[in-house]
């Protein structure tokens, strides 16, 4: 599932008409779905790229902040391609980008619950490997205890 619809990016492109501008290839005077459908799945790639470390990606019930992070990044790429972009679409991008590198520091919660912490063994993960349990776990390391 997406996390952006067509009425975020919509919102987020300003309107109908200007969505319309962005994916309209061919003058039909429609939103192109499948340019649309494209550059959110696009968008959220690179949100999950940052979500991942610290989240379980992709995010099931998405809340408001990751559908307007997904349409705000969706509007980016579409004028990208149509090599609209303004200062304004720069600086706005940036923003983007440097809230999601808080999410992925820690500093800043979307919204999700995190990924569950991995269990670890003297600093290896322990993912059900008999070796490593069978080899750090010996009768011998417990000889004399009683």
């Amino acid at each position: 599932m997406a996390y952006a619809d067509e009425e975020n990016v919509e919102r987020a492109a300003g309107g109908r008409k200007k969505l319309i501008q962005l994916t309209d290839l061919e003058n039909a005077n429609e939103v192109n779905q499948e340019l649309l459908l494209d550059a959110v799945a696009e968008a959220d790639s690179w949100i999950n790229s940052y979500l991942e470390p610290r989240y379980v990606v992709p995010i099931a019930t998405p809340p408001e902040v990751i559908r307007r992070v997904s349409a705000q990044l969706t509007v980016y790429i579409l004028k990208q391609r149509r090599e609209a972009l303004t200062d304004a679409d720069q600086t706005r991008f940036e923003d983007v980008i440097t809230w999601l590198q808080g999410v992925r520091r820690g500093e800043i919660s979307p919204g999700v619950d995190p990924r569950p912490p991995e269990s670890t063994f003297a600093g290896q993960t322990v993912r059900g490997d008999r070796e490593l349990i069978d080899h750090a776990l010996t009768r011998d390391k417990f000889e004399g205890f009683t």
